[in-house]
């Protein structure tokens, strides 16, 4: 009688047989994080040129990682090598479409000389929502630019896109409503500009011949 062949035997046979993913397939996701998880590293302690090796390794491994093309180059931005930055903002716009990559792809032209670009870009980035006001108009690299009149108009389009007015104000309506009917009333009495309270359960008038009070709005300077 043969006697049975070892249970550990047994068992590497059975594993053998079985449809096991190939151990590359497995180890290419760990693979994958730990290189994020390393060029991330470098990037927040601002080591540009490892950042830069490490993302570009990164992107030829997941080419549709925007958030990989980005750091990529704002790490060759960092380092002044505008071109390859261009060309990592492009990358990551194409998969993104995000409003603070179209800025640095702003930023970029604009140190590299290419005006139309930048200004291209920069209305883009205005009309796509990007927020930060006070570092477009006190960003080094768009200084090239701060006398060209598609520049203000921009950040005009900034300041105005992103402004703040807060909830309504209840007391402005109510005086706009008085002033309505101050001027309705005064067209039919033939009468001149007058102080109206018309229906007022309030303390407040509109005061027709001083005019309304205007608020002033500011601009939302936000936070790339």
């Amino acid at each position: 009688m043969k006697s049975s062949p070892p249970r550990a035997l047994f068992t590497l046979l059975i594993a053998l047989c079985l449809p096991w993913a190939p151990a590359s397939q497995v180890a290419a996701p760990q693979a994958q994080a730990s290189s994020s998880q390393t060029a991330d590293a470098y990037f927040a302690k601002q080591d540009w040129p490892n950042a830069e090796r490490a993302y570009a390794a990164l992107v030829a491994a997941e080419p549709g990682n925007g958030k990989a093309w980005f750091r990529l180059g704002l790490s060759r931005q960092s380092q002044g090598e505008f071109k390859g930055a261009v060309e990592a903002y492009l990358k990551a716009e194409s998969i993104g479409h995000n409003p603070v990559v179209m800025f640095n792809l702003a930023t970029a032209y604009a140190r590299l000389g290419n005006r139309k670009e930048a200004l291209e870009w920069l209305e883009k980035a205005a009309g796509a929502g990007f927020s930060q006001v006070d570092q477009a108009k006190n960003d080094p690299d768009l200084a090239s630019l701060s006398g060209d009149p598609r520049f203000k108009a921009a950040l005009a389009r900034l300041i105005f896109s992103n402004r703040n007015d807060g909830p309504p104000d209840l007391d402005e309506l109510w005086r706009n409503f008085n002033r309505k009917l101050s001027e309705l009333f005064g067209r039919r009495r033939g009468g001149g500009a007058r102080r109206h309270c018309a229906l007022s359960s309030r303390d407040d008038c509109f005061d027709h011949d001083g005019g309304r009070r205007r608020r002033q709005v500011d601009g939302r300077a936000g936070a790339a």
